[in-house]
């Protein structure tokens, strides 16, 4: 079992880390735990990119995510910051989470690029977090990015969306 550096990103909660060493027998469906187990063990402000006011502290105090019960799939993701994680943005607790009973729902995909910035999974497919079999194999200097995304399941109403968009209460135009 070798150990790799991993780049390990969540988009929309500013979380961008660098040279993560993981097992290479993880996979890429354990990587998040992988980074998670290995973050709780070194300095997490050690491979945090984005720099604040406070360059060399961003003061990130704690990273989790939870996982479904029910099918192992991700249903969020959260980290608290100390300092400001980017730019303007306020100190905090910053998290995302799935809705899976919901017009859009929201759910988890994470992409991997190789060192080279190219896309490596599955024919470019995406794959999923709670699938153990994946043949996906890590290398150095990997990319993991990882981001909740909204898919619509039924046409929505034009009409509300419109009469929301204007700041009106739908119901009571």
């Amino acid at each position: 079992m070798a150990t790799i550096h991993l780049n390990f990103r969540v988009l929309g909660i500013y979380l961008d880390l660098r040279n993560v060493p993981i097992q290479t027998e993880e996979g890429v469906t354990l990587t998040i735990e992988g980074v998670m187990t290995q973050l709780k063990t070194l300095p997490l402000d050690d491979f945090y990119q984005y720099r604040t006011a406070s360059p060399s502290q961003p003061g990130i105090s704690d990273f989790d995510f939870s996982k479904s019960v029910k099918d192992g799939t991700l249903e969020n993701v959260q980290v608290r910051y100390a300092n400001p994680p980017k730019g303007e943005r306020p100190a905090g607790l910053y998290m995302l989470c799935d809705s899976l009973c919901s017009n859009p729902i929201l759910t988890w995909q994470y992409y991997v690029l190789d060192e080279n910035k190219q896309p490596k999974n599955e024919n470019d497919n995406f794959v999923a977090f709670s699938n153990p079999n994946t043949t996906l194999q890590l290398a150095e200097g990997d990319t993991i990015i990882w981001r909740l995304v909204s898919i619509l399941t039924q046409p929505v109403n034009e009409t509300e969306r419109l009469k929301a968009r204007m700041g009106a209460d739908p119901k009571t135009m």
